[in-house]
């Protein structure tokens, strides 16, 4: 095996019919190899003792973000839900949607509440316990409703598999949501 093999990934699935029978059109796309979440399956050992490759599965492992429980959700009053559509945010991508969600311990949406204490400035965003600064590595942009933001992160290869740490701060109220930086 080499020491960067190429791994691809299905990027779209196309049905297509062709008279009496279908084919399917796969588009895919080239991905970094990730030792985290890919795969690496060898056949037997040869006389030399090396091992050929017999198959390679990217993305084998959902994901490198494992999720977190909540210790302090039995004693906490109120707690700050952060959510977006997948775990992962793509390396130059497009802006992905994060929403702050507030609850009181019997689980109940109180957001509305907080609205009036929240902005951009709420939000703190970590790579290894290094703070980003909005406009270095990240662009973020404010929404309507000010328990929302959209970011985007920029074209930098450096960060690919590492996690991005997403903070939201309300008084002693702390939200957090991993995102793992991925190739588009």
């Amino acid at each position: 095996m080499t020491e960067n093999p190429r791994t691809w990934q299905v990027s779209k699935c196309e049905d297509m019919l062709m008279g009496d029978f279908g084919l399917m059109r796969l588009t895919f796309v080239q991905v970094a190899f990730n030792d985290a979440i890919d795969f690496v399956d060898y056949n037997a050992t040869n006389p030399d003792g090396s091992k050929d490759v017999y198959a390679m599965y990217a993305n084998y492992y959902e994901s490198s973000v494992v999720p977190e429980e909540d210790t302090n959700a039995e004693t906490a009053s109120n707690m700050c839900v952060l959510s977006a559509s997948t775990n992962t945010i793509k390396v130059g991508g497009s802006y992905k949607t994060i929403t702050a969600t507030f609850y009181d311990n019997s689980g109940t949406d109180i957001t509305d509440t907080y609205l009036s204490e929240l902005s951009v400035g709420n939000w703190k965003f970590y790579i290894d316990d290094v703070e980003i600064e909005n406009g270095d590595l990240i662009t973020v942009l404010g929404q309507a409703s000010p328990n929302k933001i959209k970011v985007k992160f920029a074209n930098d290869m450096n960060y690919l598999t590492k996690i991005l740490m997403v903070k939201f701060t309300v008084g002693d109220i702390v939200g957090q949501l991993s995102l793992e930086i991925a190739n588009l």
